[in-house]
């Protein structure tokens, strides 16, 4: 059995369509008067603290993921937790010195999307004959989605494009040496940051204001250069003095497809021997996103 805690707006639009034929799940939340009648049937009152579940889906307030994992480490083989995983590094650290028998995951869903498996294997294999120069990555649409506390972008959006160029290029499980340079931050509109990641140029804005090419651009030492298109089943570019050619972006899905696909590898997640999608190794994530919340407060 497995049990999935939290049942808002991401919930409701990403895991339930993937969920509502299955019976090896069943649903909390703290506020049941909120839940979908769809789904209430499924829901329980209180969380059986002398039950043990395969995977344990963590979607609620990234502010509540610390103290909910220390609560149902006893109780859960696996966690997967939503992004944004933890409030900083720190928490991180502290709930894997506390946990010895479950494995967390880091709910970086486009870990799964084939474009960005693809461009990632791009990236790695042009790794081997030159170095990366610089990055950076653009994404940016006015935005219409309304949760109930609007999350900060750095607290939100920005992990997705932090995580995303750490993924594509290994670095989610390096030694990473973190140096923001300068910030642009108005936390809930814009944000732009320009760092130096392992002594790479990394420069990445995001809008919630803006409608911006949504991109991530990896240039190397020996001209050739990679652009991903973030959307999900995103075009993948490369260019070298000039000349264009369009790469193979992979296997077309949809957004629910995707969820689908984090579902079935997690129901395995505990048994698993290989991690495909290095969903243990999300701490280089948070290490950068504390490093920039230093600088603002500095």
């Amino acid at each position: 059995m497995n049990l999935i805690i939290g049942t808002g707006n991401v919930f409701k639009d990403y895991y339930y369509p993937n969920l509502k034929n299955k019976s090896n799940y069943k649903f909390f939340d703290n506020n049941p008067s909120e839940v979908s009648v769809n789904f209430k049937n499924r829901l329980i009152d209180k969380i059986d603290k002398y039950k043990t579940y395969d995977t344990i889906y963590i979607l609620t307030p990234p502010s509540t993921h610390f103290q909910l994992i220390q609560d149902l480490h006893s109780i859960g083989k696996s966690f997967y937790i939503e992004k944004p995983t933890f409030s900083s590094l720190i928490e991180y650290e502290t709930i894997l010195g506390e946990i010895k028998d479950s494995k967390i995951a880091g709910g970086h869903s486009r870990r799964f999307f084939s474009n960005y498996l693809c461009f990632k294997d791009f990236i790695l294999n042009e790794m081997k004959n030159s170095k990366i120069i610089s990055i950076s990555a653009r994404e940016g649409s006015p935005y219409n989605w309304n949760p109930q506390k609007l999350e900060s972008i750095l607290d939100d959006e920005f992990t997705h494009l932090v995580d995303s160029i750490l993924f594509v290029t290994g670095m989610e499980e390096t030694n990473l040496e973190v140096q923001i340079k300068k910030i642009n931050d108005d936390c809930f509109k814009e944000i732009s940051v320009e760092s130096l990641i392992n002594s790479i140029n990394v420069d990445i804005q995001y809008s919630r204001t803006r409608q911006l090419i949504n991109q991530i651009n990896i240039n190397f030492e020996n001209g050739m250069s990679y652009h991903l298109n973030t959307n999900l089943n995103g075009e993948i570019l490369k260019i070298k003095k000039n000349n264009i050619h369009s790469l193979n972006n992979g296997n077309k899905q949809s957004a629910i497809g995707v969820f689908s696909e984090v579902i079935d590898y997690m129901e395995n997640f505990s048994i698993n021997n290989v991690d495909k999608y290095n969903l243990l190794k999300f701490q280089n994530t948070l290490r950068v996103i504390d490093a920039i919340n230093e600088k603002i407060k500095s």
